[in-house]
């Protein structure tokens, strides 16, 4: 809990900040100056000393970015049970754990400490900003489930045989670990048939590719996942685009905003060109390219896309990326926030 005035202080220095440095505000849900006198205006009336958190976080649910985070003081000392809970066809489902937790995989989360789990997931989703759905769905079970370490979570379930089972799981991962468990376990870069091969840009590195490149130009179809961040080893990924760029160099092709004053991100004269530079390489590959992609497709992986996207010989198979392309700043505030 935090004092009103604190509270209040805070909203008026983080409006003005999106009000005039947010480089996506015009994509912003409804009115951003409602928004804000709705916001000081219930704090005003209420009674209590407000949960700057939560208030916070229901004003920057409507920026709809996934960049946007709300960081509070200690968080870092949060840890996760041992699951990897994901949604599936508008249910909660176990799809990995640590090994002595197997058994649970598969099961579908009905509740966590006596509470609906569909409850606890919209009253996080009003919190959290966020572009694509499933992104926002992602970081609500993350809240849910995290505690302070050796926590414990009194979690019901049905298990894949429909049988209702209850369990007492501890919080014992730090994020570290938590996202190792979570990451994409789909095997090595490979050959999947006589005219396809596969690339899995989270974990392929230069060495791999300089060794699989002379390979790919006999495959008509070449597979790309980056359902997740792409391994990033100085300019390798640059070089990895050059090989399907038959097309002249291309400079400057993703702009960012220099703001320096207010209101300067609506003059397009002040977006620097990133030098991100592209350059054809030999050999160039032509096949048809299918890029794979969900919401774990964030920031630096949406740029990757976003380059390949306009390509003739190049579909998108998957759902909508985490939607939170650019650079992120942070912005500290009083009382243990950014």
């Amino acid at each position: 809990k935090s004092s009103k005035s604190l509270v209040i202080g805070n909203i008026i220095n983080v409006w003005n900040v999106i009000r005039y440095f947010f480089p996506n505000y015009e994509s912003i849900e409804g009115d951003w100056e409602y928004h804000f006198n709705q916001t000081v205006s219930e704090l005003i009336k209420s009674n209590d000393n407000p949960d700057f958190k939560s208030v916070l976080g229901k004003l920057m649910a409507k920026l709809n970015d996934s960049h946007v985070e709300i960081i509070e003081r200690g968080s870092e000392d949060f840890y996760h049970p041992g699951i990897i809970v994901e949604p599936v066809e508008g249910k909660y489902i176990i799809t990995k754990s640590v090994g002595r937790l197997s058994h649970l995989i598969g099961s579908q989360i009905m509740s966590v400490d006596g509470n609906q789990i569909d409850s606890l997931v919209n009253e996080e989703l009003a919190l959290i900003s966020y572009g694509a759905e499933n992104f926002g769905i992602d970081a609500a079970l993350n809240n849910i489930l995290k505690r302070p370490t050796k926590k414990s979570l009194f979690v019901e379930m049905k298990s894949k045989q429909d049988q209702i089972q209850s369990e007492l799981l501890f919080t014992e991962l730090s994020d570290f670990k938590f996202f190792q468990l979570k990451a994409k376990t789909r095997g090595t870069s490979r050959q999947i048939s006589d005219e396809t091969f596969y690339l899995d840009l989270t974990t392929l590195d230069s060495a791999e590719f300089t060794q699989i490149l002379p390979k790919l130009q006999d495959y008509s179809s070449i597979i790309i996942d980056l359902r997740g961040y792409p391994v990033i080893e100085g300019n390798y990924v640059e070089k990895f685009i050059g090989h399907f760029s038959n097309v002249k160099p291309v400079r400057d092709w993703l702009y960012i905003p220099q703001v320096l004053l207010p209101d300067d991100i609506y003059d397009k004269a002040n977006y620097k060109g990133s030098q991100w530079e592209i350059l054809p390489i030999s050999p160039f590959l032509d096949s048809d390219i299918f890029f794979l992609i969900d919401h774990n497709a964030i920031s630096y992986a949406e740029s990757i896309v976003g380059y390949f996207e306009p390509l003739k010989n190049v579909t998108l198979i998957g759902s909508p990326t985490a939607g939170a392309n650019g650079s992120a700043l942070t912005y500290s505030l009083p009382g243990g926030y950014s």
